[in-house]
């Protein structure tokens, strides 16, 4: 093992703010307190791979500013530069270079950022072999103790080998470690968990606490299982609401995991995979509608439901309709987000599908029936090429002038396409689950540096260039080129006032979740969107969704003739009407309602309530 000194190429000090652990560069004379030492590693004679720690080591993980998450080790690529012992430092996540650019008395000090596709004097770092200090001589040991676990994960590509030395302390530095593996080590430790089961219960011992450790592998092995069935997931899984969005794995056994995943073989075509609260009084005309679309299986995750749909969703599970799946969710957790975590992180449920639609309970796939007579059908179209996630636009379903619910379908109470033309940027997806590892509600997200192939709804490649210059990845879920010719999504996002008001009597599922009366989240602008489109100019219609599903008041009926759909389908309607009724008084002093004004005003008439502004 031989340690380094670290400087940048002008001999300014390398170091890392003792509160962020953000490595940072500066002069000597700027020196304080604040700002930790940093030193470089090397484990063997391979003088490409450097390792950086903070003299803290496992007190101060060390981060770099665009370059994934912070680790007590940080992991690089080093190339030197044929001058001296000056060499770049590059981003095994991203393939970037680090930058340092030179301080001066108006900055005194920069943060080092991975973000420079080009290297130059910036990008150059000196470093000088020098003997440890006995100060410093505790960084010996914990290190000495990774050296074995590093060897056999990048040497002898052996994970058994790595989980034999592993010890609590090694947990952080050993997660650290992920960005410089590889898809195709982690393949093969993923094809060495997957031949011997006895390894699972050695690596969630290894890495306790850790969701993928502990029931990822475990849910792996235990298929195939029985598909309909009622499932719950606790509060001890809220972490995965967070997982991956950066696109970065969390931990080697999350790393470990999803490389299982992409191993398994699907068996079926086409899936979906949805969140719902209190949406029962929409839930048979939506299942039998999809079912009628060719979709096979529907996995529906749902969180405190009080309007009594629980009962629905239980009668349809044990019905064999749906996989239903408890979400218990803790005040602040957010419900959505971790339950997609859960699906594409720790569920082999949807690996036995070739494709999963990800969905809202009032969205529809909606097919152009002229093209297309089904689901598998448009599918194999789009697999005429290389395709492993599309992007489908949504077409937005106006009020049509509805004030009440009304126990008729969707399609039949509400018509008018909003917009000119009817299609809006913003965008839900199909997607092959084994090549992804999360998703937000509008598209599904890959490990770093994975290749995806992400087309739109006409077979196209989905641009998203503008969004993304301003929003990043985020910029994923808006198109370029929005189109709706081929296929799209109805959303009713709209519905009646009656249920406009229903939909804000709780809380987003994207957000964190707020129990009772404090869940109610209407907003002006909400509102003001309402009564524009509640008599909108600018409409349209068409028959595509009739077509789509000819017989669906058929399906519905066998839908409703399955044992205790008929009851639960009663109860929950009389729960709507009495939450309605207990809700539109507390609207009406909504701060929402009131910051709208006329449209307020107006949206409480709809309702038959008037604000006492």
């Amino acid at each position: 093992m031989k340690f380094f000194r670290i400087r940048t190429f002008r001999d300014e000090i390398v170091c890392a703010d003792e509160n962020t652990g953000q490595l940072i560069n500066t002069n000597y004379d700027n020196l304080d307190e604040r700002h930790v030492p940093v030193v470089a590693v090397r484990f063997n004679d391979d003088d490409r791979m450097l390792f950086l720690a903070s003299v803290a080591l496992d007190a101060l993980a060390i981060r770099c500013d665009n370059l994934g998450r912070s680790a007590p080790l940080l992991p690089l690529q080093a190339y030197w530069t044929g001058r001296d012992n000056l060499y770049n430092l590059v981003s095994f996540e991203s393939g970037l270079y680090l930058c340092a650019p030179p301080v001066s008395a108006d900055h005194p000090e920069h943060i080092l950022s991975a973000n420079r596709r080009d290297a130059d004097k910036w990008e150059e770092f000196r470093l000088t072999e020098f003997t440890l200090p006995e100060e410093f001589g505790y960084l010996r040991e914990p290190l000495d103790a990774l050296a074995p676990i590093i060897r056999s994960l990048m040497v002898d590509t052996d994970i058994a080998g790595a989980l034999g030395h592993m010890r609590p302390d090694l947990i952080a530095p050993v997660n650290g470690l992920t960005p410089m593996l590889g898809e195709k080590r982690l393949e093969h430790y993923a094809k060495q968990l997957l031949a011997a089961p006895e390894l699972t219960e050695i690596f969630a011992s290894a890495f306790p606490g850790d969701i993928w450790a502990t029931h990822g592998l475990g849910e792996l092995h235990a298929t195939p299982r029985p598909d309909h069935t009622l499932r719950e997931i606790g509060p001890a899984f809220d972490p995965l609401t967070k997982a991956a969005r950066d696109r970065v794995y969390v931990s080697l056994p999350q790393a470990c995991v999803s490389a299982a995943r992409r191993l398994v073989e699907p068996t079926k075509t086409a899936c979906v995979l949805a969140t719902a609260r209190n949406e029962g009084i929409y839930l048979i005309e939506w299942l039998a509608y999809h079912r009628l679309l060719g979709l096979e299986q529907f996995y529906i995750y749902s969180n405190d439901n009080d309007d009594q749909s629980d009962l629905l969703l239980s009668a349809l599970a044990e019905a064999g309709e749906i996989v239903w799946i408890r979400n218990i969710v803790a005040d602040g957790g957010a419900a959505q987000l971790k339950a997609y975590g859960h699906a594409f992180g720790i569920s082999p449920d949807i690996l036995q599908y070739r494709w999963c639609l990800t969905i809202d309970l009032d969205e529809y796939f909606v097919l152009n029936p002229e093209r297309f007579s089904s689901v598998i059908d448009y599918l194999d179209w789009q697999e005429r090429q290389e395709v492993d996630a599309i992007a489908l636009n949504w077409v937005f379903v106006g009020p049509t002038g509805e004030s009440s619910w009304r126990d008729e379908p969707l399609r039949e109470r509400f018509r008018d396409q909003l917009g000119y033309p009817p299609v809006d940027p913003h965008v839900k997806s199909f997607c092959r689950p084994q090549k992804f590892i999360y998703s937000e509600p509008h598209f599904p997200i890959s490990a770093e540096r994975s290749n995806i192939i992400f087309r739109d709804s006409t077979s196209a490649l989905h641009s998203h260039q503008k969004a993304s210059e301003h929003s990043g990845i985020y910029g994923t879920s808006l198109s370029d080129k929005p189109n709706r010719d081929y296929a799209c999504i109805y959303h009713y996002f709209f519905k009646s006032a009656e249920e406009f008001m229903w939909k804000f009597s709780r809380n987003r599922g994207d957000y964190a979740k707020k129990s009772g009366h404090a869940g109610v989240s209407i907003t002006k602008e909400f509102v003001e969107n309402f009564m524009e489109f509640h008599t909108p100019r600018h409409a349209s219609r068409n028959d595509w969704i009739n077509r789509c599903a000819p017989d669906l008041d058929q399906e519905m009926g066998r839908l409703k003739a399955l044992p205790g759909v008929a009851d639960a389908l009663e109860t929950v309607k009389a729960a709507f009407h009495a939450r309605v009724a207990e809700f539109k008084p507390i609207f009406a002093e909504a701060p929402g309602i009131k910051d709208a004004g006329e449209a307020g005003g107006a949206f409480l008439s709809l309702l038959g309530e008037k604000s006492s502004q």
